[in-house]
C-alpha cells in the first residue's frame, strides 16, 4: 500500500508541473479523495465467545394417566348383537391408557357403572346403562387367547322363574335369587339358594353354562339337574379398594370351555327382591382380595394389565359392546368406565 501511495504522489506532482494552476486544483481534489479512502477504518472479524450453564432438575414421583378416547358412541344397534369399532362413530376399537406421570404404572384395572335397578320390562331406555354392556380384551383380537369379558357386569333378580324349573320356587325371599346372565345373544338362567334364612351365605348357585337361551333355542329349562357351585362368604379386603369391608357370597363360573371366567358376587345382606348379582373379571376392587383369589383362581387378580408401563408409554385395551335382548329403543342413559392405575 505504501509503494502505491508513493507512486500515486509522483504522478500528481508531475501532472501539477505540466498543468499549472488547473493541475494544482485537480491534484488537490485527488489528494482529498485519496486521504478519505486511505483513512477509512478497516474492521477485523470479531472473535466468538461462549460459556455454559449447568442445568439440574429433579422430578417428584407422580402417578398420572390420560385415557383416550374420552367417549365411545354406538348408534342404531340391535338387541342380541356384539358390535366392534366398525360400528363406533369414530371407528374406535381400543381404549388407550397413557402414562403421563413420572413413575412406572404396574397395575391397571377398571370399573363400570350399572343401572340402579332392573331396567328390563320398563320400556324406558333411560333405565339402562350402556357401560354395563361393555366387554374388554386385554390383548389383540387376533390373538388365539383373546377373550372379551365384562368388567363387573350387574344382573338383577327377576320375580318370576318363567318356564324354568328351579330348585327353590320360594322366590321373593332373602336367600333365593333367580335371574339370568345376559351375554349379548346368549342368556344363561341361574338360581342362587342360600344355606341360611334371611341372608345370602354359603349358598348354592345353579347354572348351565353350556346351554344358553338364544333367539332360536330355549336352552336349558331345568336347573334342578345341574351340579351347583358352592359359594363362600368373604369380607373384601384389597387394601383400600372401594369394595373393602363389604361382605359377599363368592363363587367362580366358566363359559367357553373355561376361556371366559367370572367371579360372581352376591351381597350377604341380600334383599328379598331386586337384589343385584356381580359378574366380575376386570375389577381388582373385588378380585385382588386374597380369599377371593383362593375361591375364584387368580384371574390376574382382576387387573387388566400387570406389566410395567414406563412414563410416556401407553397400554392399549380392546373394547366391544354387547347389547342384550330386551333393551328398549332410544338413547340410553350415558354410562361410565373408570380406569384405575397404580404404581405400587
Amino acid at each position: 500500500m505504501h509503494n502505491l501511495l508513493v507512486r500515486f504522489g509522483d504522478i500528481i506532482m508531475e501532472y501539477t508541473k505540466k498543468a499549472g494552476f488547473a493541475g494544482v486544483v485537480f491534484s488537490m481534489i485527488l489528494v482529498s479523495i485519496l486521504v478519505i479512502i486511505t483513512t477509512q477504518k478497516v474492521y477485523a472479524p470479531v472473535a466468538e465467545a461462549n460459556d455454559t450453564i449447568t442445568i439440574f432438575v429433579n422430578i417428584t414421583q407422580k402417578t398420572m394417566v390420560d385415557i383416550n378416547p374420552s367417549s365411545l358412541s354406538w348408534y342404531d344397534l340391535e338387541p342380541g348383537n356384539d358390535y366392534n369399532g366398525t360400528w363406533e362413530v369414530n371407528n374406535y376399537d381400543n381404549i388407550w391408557i397413557e402414562n403421563i406421570g413420572s413413575v412406572n404404572i404396574t397395575k391397571i384395572w377398571l370399573n363400570n357403572s350399572y343401572p340402579p335397578s332392573r331396567p328390563f320390562a320398563t320400556g324406558n331406555p333411560l333405565a339402562y346403562d350402556p357401560a354395563n354392556f361393555i366387554v374388554i380384551a386385554n390383548n389383540s383380537v387376533n390373538s388365539p387367547d383373546s377373550m372379551f369379558m365384562y368388567i363387573n357386569r350387574v344382573e338383577y333378580e327377576e320375580d318370576d322363574p318363567l318356564y324354568i324349573k328351579v330348585p327353590n320356587t320360594s322366590l321373593n325371599l332373602e336367600g333365593v335369587i333367580f335371574g339370568r346372565f345376559r351375554n349379548g345373544s346368549y342368556e344363561y338362567f341361574f338360581e342362587y339358594t342360600s344355606s341360611y334364612p334371611n341372608n345370602c351365605s354359603n349358598g348354592n348357585f345353579y347354572i348351565n353354562t353350556s346351554a344358553p337361551k338364544t333367539q332360536t333355542d330355549t336352552g336349558d329349562v331345568d336347573l334342578t339337574d345341574n351340579t351347583p357351585i358352592t359359594f363362600t362368604p368373604v369380607i373384601i379386603n384389597t387394601g383400600g379398594g372401594v369394595q373393602d369391608g363389604k361382605q359377599y357370597d363368592v363363587g367362580l363360573i366358566s363359559f367357553n370351555n373355561g376361556r371366559e371366567q367370572y367371579c360372581v358376587f352376591i351381597p350377604v345382606a341380600c334383599a328379598p327382591t331386586g337384589e343385584r348379582v356381580y359378574f366380575v373379571r376386570w375389577n381388582a376392587d373385588f378380585l385382588a382380595d386374597p380369599t377371593v383369589q383362593t375361591l375364584c383362581g387368580n384371574l390376574n387378580q382382576g387387573y387388566l394389565n400387570k406389566d410395567p408401563v414406563a412414563p410416556g408409554g401407553f397400554y392399549k385395551a380392546w373394547v366391544r359392546v354387547r347389547v342384550p335382548y330386551g333393551t328398549a329403543t332410544g338413547d340410553l342413559s350415558p354410562g361410565t368406565i373408570t380406569v384405575y392405575a397404580s404404581s405400587l
